[in-house]
């Protein structure tokens, strides 16, 4: 019953190659959760070794999620600020790919261990197999929308630093504080929300 009511599902599968934890797993974690409460897709974390700080192969590499059959055909598209002279782009809604006329099926399956839940619960309910989710789209983040997209361009995801971006989200006439501030204030309510340790990390 994990994919009723929903658009689909959106994997997670990175972030930025040099992200180290606290970037992969919390500053983008939480700007690709935004993207997917915005279009009411299921979001589910399931990594590569992309980004390269935070995987190890000896431990990462093993098994795989096993294969599942869902809708093929969906992508993330590109979206602009209102605000931009320039044409700075960031994660946009979902679309049909280019040359696509009917989803089609297709089985998907994805390498290794997937990283987060070695030391984080799942977000969501969403396991590979559900027949709930047979006749929903699965979409995932390339590579761009990600870096530079959430990393500096999107206006609604956090930013933990205040360069490499549009001055519509530098205001660098704003103090630092007032910046953070409701930065801290949306994503804190995406932390309580999808982003829990395990019990194992939760005791060390």
């Amino acid at each position: 019953t994990a994919c009723e009511g929903i658009d689909g599902v959106v994997v997670i599968r990175h972030g930025d190659q040099g992200g180290a934890s606290g970037t992969i797993f919390f500053q983008f974690m939480v700007g690709m959760l935004f993207w997917a409460d915005q279009h009411n897709y299921k979001p589910w974390v399931y990594m590569n070794n992309v980004s390269v700080p935070i995987y190890d192969d000896a431990v990462h590499s093993k098994g795989s999620s096993g294969s599942f059959v869902m809708l093929d055909g969906m992508e993330i598209g590109y979206a602009r600020d209102a605000r931009d002279p320039v044409g700075y782009t960031f994660p946009g809604r979902p679309r049909k790919r280019s040359g696509v006329h009917n989803l089609t099926t297709k089985e998907f399956s994805f390498p290794g261990t997937g990283v987060w839940e070695h030391y984080f619960e799942p977000v969501s309910d969403f396991r590979p197999g559900d027949a709930s989710c047979r006749d929903k789209p699965l979409v995932w983040f390339d590579y761009e929308h990600l870096a530079p997209g959430l990393h500096s361009q999107a206006p609604w995801a956090p930013h933990g630093w205040r360069y490499w971006m549009p001055d519509y989200i530098r205001q660098h006439k704003v103090l630092m504080f007032d910046w953070f501030r409701p930065q801290r204030q949306n994503a804190s309510e995406m932390v309580r929300k999808y982003i829990r340790f395990t019990p194992a990390m939760q005791q060390r």
